[in-house]
Formats: structure tokens, C-alpha cells, sequence
């Protein structure tokens, strides 16, 4: 696996073939008086159909 370093205005042209591209947040919301509910999502899109 190859990590490709890339920046946020450049993210949506990469399309070098063989990679993925991936997305991944966390959300925190508040969850009654003294916990916290974490959430996370996970995108992840082909550069190519090999990928």
C-alpha cells in the first residue's frame, strides 16, 4: 500500500489510476450531562476499476 500525500484543493482532480481515495471524519455530539457520543464515516472511491 502506497500513501499518497495530497492537498485539500487538490483531492477532488487526483485520479492517478491504481489508487483509492479516501475520506474520514469523526463527529462528536453531546450525550446526556457528562458523556460524549463519537461517530465516525469512512468514504472511499476508486481512481480505477483495477483499484
Amino acid at each position: 500500500m502506497k500513501w499518497v500525500p495530497c492537498e485539500p484543493r487538490d483531492f477532488l482532480d487526483f485520479a492517478t489510476p491504481g489508487f483509492g481515495k479516501v475520506v474520514w471524519s469523526f463527529t462528536a455530539h453531546p450525550y446526556g450531562e457528562r458523556r460524549t457520543l463519537l461517530s465516525s464515516e469512512i468514504r472511499v472511491t476508486f481512481t480505477d476499476p483495477q483499484a
